[in-house]
């Protein structure tokens, strides 16, 4: 059995990023609101490779789901039961790069059983994977639990399914002979074997599992020792290549914090007064290309981001407000956690040492104060920097609340079999459409079409002779740098380009207009 226990550092090693495989992650979080932040936190301090993570517990309803946004990730939430406010909803999140549909035919939430599923596609367009998060609510019927799980395991796939779940029946004990043979006679074999839940008081169990039908595409499985709640977070790898959408955001190379930017805009002010393009020089296509070399070679210089940062997805980019002093704290947190654990081991009582337990969730308690006070204190210090700008204050909050544009997979099904090139999908729908009128003619009662005159028909006569074009400025220069969008690609960084502006333009100004007048 290849099940065991990993400390968070060991995911790193364990979980690696590979469009050759599928990781998935399950964790009964025990309630979204209050422990989100804290499970992101130490997630993505240490590991932000799995391509599933599915929860249970979140005791939320669907509609707020914009309100726990993982970058990276979208996410399909099940609602808790009506009138229940704990114990109860589901959560899958799926990463960008993963095309993905919800199987609403699996879904159902009753009080015995609750489950969410996706399909993921692949790139070899075979049998998709089929993950599914499910939720056992102890004051449910057992009975009646292994009843409707028969029946659910029976309209699954045959093949490459992965139901996690916390079932509230614990493997580790042998009077449960019931719910395993539903399982094996399903064609399902748990991969956890060893204990998910542990408090004290109470002896260690094994409530949480992942099940499958493909136990031959399993490369690992294990406990992750994150500890948001008293259940552990489990997790699985499997075999499973798939392609990457191109539409995943790229995260940028440069780094515009202020003192970059500044020193940019000393070095290029330096260049222009070296380069004497204030007073006398010779406006001509040399020069003007060594302008353009020389900002693009100060921006590698002043603004290129390290590559050990650029690398980790960890960074002030994404996660600003996971600083080294609570990755540290995490670690810390973990320490402790592992020293009541070796207690229980040297006392043989079941509990561990009292004293220690309480050290640990102390000082739990208070991390998890300290992380969601930097990640309050980052959106207010935002808040402070937009002030009196209303679009980019209304920009932070539409973050906070979760608004944001739906993002449309690059995906399409012709003839049973999945096309992924943007470029084919187009042609494919150009020769849908293009082909309209011709099979409207072919049938026996086509109608009549009137030959479409030439585009060129609607033009005037054309005035070769001459053309007339003012001279341009350097505040209309510095007025259209200024509007330009931020988020559209460019040769040269936008922000750049707008931080320096009012040096160029003056200079860009008397280039333009010798390049208008030579008909360069």
């Amino acid at each position: 059995n290849s099940c065991k226990r990993h400390s968070i550092n060991d995911l790193n090693n364990a979980v690696i990023d590979s469009n050759k495989q599928i990781s998935i992650m399950f964790n009964n979080i025990d309630g979204i609101t209050s422990n989100f932040d804290t499970f992101v936190t130490e997630l993505m301090a240490k590991n932000e490779n799995f391509s599933v993570l599915t929860f249970a517990e979140t005791n939320l309803d669907a509609c707020n789901k914009s309100l726990f946004n993982i970058k990276g990730y979208q996410s399909i939430y099940q609602s808790k039961i009506n009138g229940k406010h704990k114990g109860s909803g589901l959560a899958i999140y799926i990463r960008d790069s993963l095309l993905f549909t919800k199987l609403d035919t699996f879904n159902q939430c009753s009080a015995n059983l609750e489950s969410l599923f996706v399909s993921i596609n692949n790139s070899n367009n075979l049998s998709p994977i089929t993950i599914g998060a499910l939720y056992r609510p102890p004051s449910g019927d057992e009975h009646l639990f292994i009843s409707e799980l028969n029946v659910l395991l029976q309209k699954l796939p045959l093949n490459n399914v992965y139901l996690c779940g916390d079932f509230n029946i614990d493997l580790l004990k042998k009077s449960h002979t019931e719910f395993e043979d539903i399982l094996f006679s399903n064609g399902f074999t748990p991969l956890i074997s060893i204990s998910t839940h542990h408090k004290p008081g109470c002896t260690p169990s094994c409530i949480d599992n992942i099940l499958t039908n493909s136990t031959d595409s399993v490369t690992q499985s294990g406990v992750c020792d994150v500890i948001s709640s008293h259940h552990c977070p489990i997790f699985c790898t499997t075999l499973f290549e798939w392609k990457s959408c191109s539409n995943e955001p790229n995260i940028s190379k440069y780094d515009f914090n202020e003192s970059n930017m500044m020193q940019f805009e000393n070095a290029f002010s330096n260049f222009l007064l070296s380069k004497n393009f204030f007073v006398g020089a010779i406006f001509d296509e040399h020069n003007f290309n060594e302008l353009l070399n020389n900002i693009n070679g100060l921006v590698e210089k002043c603004f290129i981001m390290d590559e050990n940062l650029l690398a980790s997805k960890r960074n002030r980019i994404n996660n600003p407000w996971i600083t080294s002093g609570i990755i540290a704290s995490i670690s810390k947190k973990d320490y402790f956690y592992h020293l009541w654990r070796q207690s229980i081991k040297i006392l043989k009582n079941g509990e561990g040492d009292p004293l220690l337990y309480d050290k640990y969730k102390e000082y739990r308690r208070s991390l998890k104060s300290i992380i969601n006070s930097a990640k309050k204190m980052h959106k207010s210090k935002k808040f402070d920097k937009a002030n009196g700008n209303s679009r980019e204050t209304w920009k932070i909050i539409n973050e906070i609340r979760g608004k944001q544009k739906g993002k449309i997979k690059p995906s399409f099904i012709i003839d049973g079999l999945l096309v992924e090139e943007r470029r084919a999908i187009a042609s494919g729908f150009n020769k849908y459409f293009t082909s309209i009128a011709s099979k409207i003619n072919e049938c026996d009662d086509g109608i009549p079409l009137l030959p479409v005159p030439k585009y060129t028909d609607y033009f005037k006569e054309p005035v070769e002779s001459s053309i007339f074009l003012d001279p341009c400025s350097s505040e209309e220069i510095n007025e259209i740098i200024q509007d330009f969008s931020s988020n559209k690609a460019s040769d040269i960084p936008v922000k750049a380009l707008k931080s320096i502006s009012s040096m160029t333009s003056p200079i860009l100004e008397k280039f333009f207009n010798v390049f208008i007048t030579l008909g360069v």
